[in-house]
């Protein structure tokens, strides 16, 4: 229909038959194979939606929309492909080198218990000892030289009458002593 000033008008009937026609045109555009998908994609998101209420995701959602307002997402993001870097950077002969170095380690570790760990420990601890020995006598020198003894006869015989040089000497003859022992059966 057409008024005067030839422009269209349209009744509710037109709009209806316009609407019509195009969902028929629709419908006659559709092929099973684009029902087939339209089901199956709708089908798979359904089957989506339960196992998210079923996991309990929505108790997650929360908590990734606060990491990805704090940036904590990407830095976990960022993190991931770090390590999957690393790994594809990776080759073999390295993993193989790795584990070899790895595998020698534990095989040191398991020697040194095995052949005396204990015995290296004894060993250090004598070396504590004589750490402790050296510092004794360095400290001593150190004490003479800032305390020199009185020179002359006076001083000689006011050193052999003092009690405390007398255990000094019997104890170095003991380890004079000692010494000498371990030295005949063989140092």
């Amino acid at each position: 229909m057409t008024t005067s000033d030839n422009t269209a008008t349209v009744t509710p009937l037109d709009s209806a038959t316009a609407m019509q026609r195009l969902g028929q045109g629709a419908c006659d555009a559709l092929t099973d194979e684009m029902i087939g998908r339209l089901s199956e994609t709708i089908s798979n998101g359904m089957t989506l939606l339960d196992q998210i209420n079923r996991s309990g995701l929505d108790k997650a959602i929360p908590v990734l929309a606060q990491m990805a307002q704090n940036g904590d997402l990407e830095r976990v993001a960022q993190m991931a492909r770090l390590i999957g870097s690393a790994q594809d950077s990776l080759t073999d002969e390295m993993v193989g080198r790795l584990t070899e170095m790895v595998s020698g380690g534990m095989t040191l570790l398991d020697q040194v218990n095995r052949n005396g760990a204990a015995r290296l420990i004894n060993i250090l601890t004598r070396l504590e000892t004589v750490e402790a020995m050296l510092e004794g006598v360095q400290e001593a020198a150190h004490s003479v030289e800032r305390n020199p003894p009185p020179a002359g006869l006076r001083g000689l015989w006011k050193m052999i009458t003092d009690r405390d040089n007398h255990k000094v000497m019997h104890f170095f003859m003991a380890v004079g002593k000692e010494l000498q022992q371990r030295c005949s059966k063989g140092c």
